[in-house]
């Protein structure tokens, strides 16, 4: 399942002012020819920096940010398990 692009209002709660000039108008192009309508293209209206990239880097980092490698996962739950099994030893000494 695709997801749907997202909306230039969608991206202007994401990134509010761009990051170079700290302006707050965009201007954007949308693909009215695809069924989805899709967003082509947003920019600051006073530098002309992307803020579509600027969106997905912000996105992309939020997403991260929840994983975790699942190999530090198995390093913690086999470090809990041997400390349980060293105190339920230490316990029948």
């Amino acid at each position: 399942m695709t997801r749907a692009p997202p909306s230039p209002q969608w991206v202007a709660t994401v990134v509010p002012f761009c990051p170079d000039c700290r302006g707050k108008s965009y201007r954007y192009v949308v693909d009215d020819t695809a069924p989805e309508c899709g967003l082509r293209s947003l920019d600051c209206e006073g530098c002309g920096a992307d803020i579509l990239e600027t969106y997905f880097a912000v996105v992309g980092r939020e997403i991260g940010a929840g994983e975790k490698d699942p190999a530090e996962f198995l390093l913690v739950i086999s470090s809990a398990l041997l400390l349980l099994l060293i105190l339920i030893a230490a316990l029948h000494i």
